[in-house]
């Protein structure tokens, strides 16, 4: 009964309200109508003298009243009855005691706000629904709940109304809002931006576009700009650093180091995304093409150094394929640079490697190169118009259209997303642990992106400086394939707020049916069992749903205690539309609407214009824009291994070689044990290449020097 005066709270003060007022028009309606028919005409004033002397029809009206609403109580009691038939809820609770949010507790726990204005409070939208207010019904409010500060995975199938429901509504109450956060928004068709993006950039907001689908309408974005911006502004605080007129150093001056540092960081989290490591035979491969890959980088970066000249338009990916055609002159290029020179450090292996297995890493390297053979790649990713900086500060929508069809192109995505957190988290970090404008990732077809690399960590300490995510997948097995069991039960574990819209795999139906959790029900079967030999009397049972069409008065019943889930898997399966359910960390489900926007009048939908770009020519790429590394005469210089230990590398940054440099006990100790390492890798194998053999034989040879140069230390 509780309960119910709960949910028909509203209708009873309603109700009591209107009461007294029915009763009196309904007497001032017989005081009138006595008037006109003994006096024939209409006078209120002698209407009301008639209702005065007639004030007992005043108790028979207050029953006519009370009796309609105890009528109406008995009715809804008769109903709910009814629906029980068949399973009645019972104290005992053995089997569980899940159960479903309130409206009330689940508005307590995810704000309720206006789409229109939900001033300072703002989050995924996760339960949407449209009111009708006026006294003639015809002002229609929507109102929403909003998952603020927590991270969000999305379970929904395409055609489930997830961008309808879900995404736009999110993108246009971040309009809306008074804090407008910073978004990035996986958009794999592009209608996300063609519906929302016009909305976004009338209310403020910085839109844009990183167009991998058309890529002749995206703007500029050099994955290199990062890494570039940091080694420059380390490179110029160095040479302060060792200049003697400043007497003075600065804590930043001093600090040069952390900028290189930093750039090198950079850069290896963007080969990571390059070249991914595969498990299996192939691995070793991977491994060291990634590592040329970041060699050939950070030889880029040293050169800029030495010559201190710093071309941001020369620094690209684009440049690296061109460079590994030429193998030859790579391996001499490297082979002039002492040994411990970062990038022969990184990317020297391949100087000593066997013709066959030079080539398998030339030809891994290649491969997730391929990509810059597209003319529109290389145009957006050999210049930048992206500023970091602004993303923190201002209103920012960045969109990435990928095409379902381009595979290939989804590493960007990847890329962009590991470098804006990045950026995101080291800002965070020097400005008080947190951002000033929350920054959101709505990540559509999560698991369809390459893997990002430490997305683990990242879902995991990223909440408290502000960054949160919404991770859209289709169902909890592609994001296991993708991440494994362990990595994909913490990022699931880390997102408080699951909204399940639909899926069409079972064992995710399964996982969050069992989340749901159980009741206990007193579960109640009939039966009527008759003579079967008389054609017209058979045997009928009656289940939890209620009985078939074709039913008897049964003649036995029996009842029984029994675990009953909230949700069963099958319930899951076939969601309806503009349905879905909300998993809360540490609490129990609910039932969510999600209202499409095409069905509001709040809904403002439209794209900004494009310019289109004109892509780069081959001729205008070589003489712009390519890092002509190998033509460089390039002379053997010592390097000095205080600097790769972040200290002084003393004044002059430039020595002409000509001795062996000066090598130290602990870097030869360091090689020998990577060679160890690698030919404990090779000989792994029972079936052994003739070029592997080759390999293992020239490792083992500078193995024994090594033995003989540590001896004479």
């Amino acid at each position: 009964m509780k309960s119910w005066l709960e949910k028909n709270k509203s209708f009873l003060i309603v109700y009591l309200v209107l009461l007294p007022i029915i009763v009196f028009l309904g007497l001032l309606l017989c005081g009138l109508i006595n008037c006109l028919l003994k006096l024939h005409k209409l006078d209120i004033k002698i209407a009301l003298d008639y209702i005065y002397l007639n004030r007992n029809l005043l108790y028979l009206y207050l029953g006519i009243g009370i009796t309609i609403l105890f009528t109406f109580i008995y009715w809804t009691k008769l109903i709910t009855k009814s629906k029980s038939k068949y399973s009645e809820d019972v104290s005992d609770k053995t089997f569980g005691k899940a159960r479903f949010l309130t409206n009330k507790e689940f508005n307590k726990k995810y704000k309720l706000v206006k789409f229109k204005n939900s001033g300072k409070h703002i989050g995924v939208v996760i339960n949407s629904f449209e009111k009708i207010k006026g006294v003639f019904k015809k002002r229609k409010q929507i109102y929403c709940n909003v998952a603020a500060d927590k991270h969000v995975v999305t379970i929904a199938t395409s055609g489930d109304g997830k961008s309808q429901g879900h995404v736009i509504p999110t993108l246009q109450l971040f309009a809306n809002s008074k804090l407008k956060p910073s978004i990035f928004i996986a958009d794999v068709k592009g209608e996300l931006f063609e519906l929302s993006s016009k909305h976004l950039a009338e209310n403020g907001y910085n839109v844009i576009v990183l167009n991998l689908k058309e890529s002749d309408e995206s703007i500029y974005w050099n994955p290199l700009q990062l890494a570039f911006e940091n080694w420059k502004k380390g490179c110029e605080l160095e040479i302060q650093y060792h200049d003697e007129s400043i007497k003075t150093k600065t804590k930043e001056i001093k600090s040069y180091y952390k900028y290189q540092e930093e750039a090198k960081k950079y850069i290896s989290d963007i080969c990571s995304t390059l070249v991914p490591i595969n498990d299996g035979q192939g691995k070793y491969f991977d491994e060291s093409a990634r590592d040329l890959a970041n060699g050939i980088l950070l030889a880029m970066l040293y050169k800029m150094r030495n010559d201190k000249i710093f071309d941001q338009n020369r620094f690209n990916l684009a440049s690296i394929l061109p460079i590994i055609n030429n193998i030859e002159k790579l391996k001499n290029y490297l082979s002039s640079l002492p040994l411990t020179h970062p990038a022969r450090n990184m990317a020297g292996s391949i100087i000593d490697n066997a013709k066959e297995t030079t080539g398998s890493i030339l030809g891994t390297l290649k491969t997730a190169l391929s990509i810059f053979n597209d003319s529109l790649i290389k145009n957006i990713t050999s210049r930048n118009e992206i500023d970091f900086e602004s993303i923190v500060k201002k209103p920012t929508a960045i969109f990435a259209i990928v095409s379902h069809q381009s595979i290939d192109k989804h590493k960007f995505a990847s890329m962009f997303i590991s470098q804006v957190y990045k950026y995101l988290s080291n800002y965070a970090e020097k400005n008080g642990g947190t951002l000033k404008k929350s920054f959101y990732f709505i990540l559509d077809e999560f698991a369809n992106y390459p893997k990002i690399d430490n997305m683990t960590n990242k879902i995991s300490v990223s909440r408290g400086a502000g960054i949160f995510w919404d991770l859209i997948l289709q169902d909890i097995s592609q994001l296991e394939s993708k991440y494994g069991d362990k990595d994909a039960r913490t990022i699931l574990n880390q997102c408080h707020a699951q909204l399940f819209i639909g899926t069409e795999d079972d064992i995710t139906a399964e996982r969050y049916s069992k989340r749901a959790g159980t009741n206990t029900k007193l579960i109640k079967n009939y039966s009527s069992n008759v003579d079967s030999s008389h054609p017209s009397k058979k045997t009928t049972s009656f289940n939890l749903f209620g009985p078939s069409k074709a039913t008897y008065k049964p003649n036995s019943t029996s009842a029984s205690i029994q675990k009953v889930d909230l949700i069963p898997p099958g319930d899951l399966l076939v969601v309806p539309l503009e349905q879905g359910v909300l998993f809360s960390h540490k609490d129990y489900a609910y039932k969510v609407k999600l209202l499409p926007m095409w069905k509001t009048d709040e809904w403002q939908k439209g794209s900004i214009d494009i310019i289109p770009r004109v892509p780069l020519s081959e001729e205008e790429f070589e003489k712009n824009h390519f890092s002509n590394l190998l033509e460089i005469n390039q002379n053997n210089f010592t390097y000095d291994n205080n600097f790769v230990n972040n200290e002084s590398f003393g004044k002059k940054e430039i020595r002409i070689k000509k001795k062996e440099p000066v090598v130290s006990l602990d870097i030869l100790i360091e090689r020998k044990e990577d060679i160890q390492d690698k030919l404990t890798f090779l000989q792994q194998d029972e079936n052994i290449y003739s070029d592997v053999q080759e390999e293992i034989k020239k490792l083992r040879a500078e193995l024994s020097e090594l033995n003989i140069r540590i001896k004479s230390f």
